[in-house]
């Protein structure tokens, strides 16, 4: 049936635009998704296959539990030592600068995540990110003594300015392949992230509470895979040159 007072010839390009308003939301938002520009979340298909993971997280200062995941990030003495890299914005790098020194002086990679995504970020144009971005890497290099490597689009929402800045700055981007779930008791969703195909990037999350309650399932699930937990870098080879 003909719409009222219209034509067929009018919905194909409405159609159309709704699938591209859709194909750029899902570009924007999915975060293994390089419709923007390049992000990685596994080991590049390139390189040898590697039976190893990556472990990253938000690093959120002030929130409940983050001693104890500063504790048991930094409790590199034990058996089964591993690597993590956080990711952190220009305010909380600024207010948490002595745990993110500790951190990078144990081996834990810190990385930027740029600031917060609200609709101000989403319209930045190029040099609004570059901004962002150097506030947050300056701020880094502050704490550690070293300009972060890796960048994490705040959570995994990209633009295309974002992503093009990141790059011109030398920064790999990295999302995640799994990330642990928000509302599974702990024990059964660090399990579920550890069953992750080896060679991803997996996320603990932005809970501190949860990523330090999780941690211990999640190594061990790894290890009954014979999975190693290894730095960004190794995992990533020639894309974190």
């Amino acid at each position: 049936m003909m719409p009222p007072g219209g034509s067929w010839s009018l919905l194909a390009p409405t159609a159309g635009l709704a699938a591209i308003g859709a194909g750029l939301g899902f570009g924007a938002a999915w975060p293994r998704s390089n419709l923007f520009g390049g992000v990685v979340s596994r080991r590049p298909v390139p390189l040898p296959p590697l039976h190893a993971a990556a472990l990253t997280l938000w690093w959120r200062p002030g929130r409940r539990g983050c001693g104890l995941l500063l504790d048991r990030l930094l409790d590199g003495d034990r058996p089964g030592r591993f690597r993590v890299c956080v990711f952190v914005d220009a305010a909380d790098a600024r207010a948490d600068a002595h745990a993110l020194e500790e951190l990078a002086d144990a081996g834990h990679a810190v990385g930027s995540r740029g600031g917060p995504i609200d609709r101000a970020a989403l319209a930045e144009g190029y040099g609004g990110w570059r901004r962002r971005l150097d506030a947050a890497d300056d701020a880094i290099a502050d704490a550690t003594g070293r300009r972060p490597v890796f960048f994490r689009p705040p959570r995994g929402v990209k633009t295309p300015a974002m992503l093009r800045e990141a790059a011109a700055g030398g920064q790999v981007a990295v999302t995640w392949a799994r990330r642990l779930p928000p509302r599974l008791p702990v024990a059964p969703a660090a399990r579920w992230l550890a069953g992750a195909a080896a060679g991803g990037v997996l996320d603990l999350g932005a809970d501190p509470l949860r990523a330090a309650d999780g941690l211990p399932f999640l190594l061990s699930g790894l290890a009954v895979r014979g999975v190693r937990v290894v730095g960004m870098r190794e995992l990533l080879g020639g894309e974190a040159a």
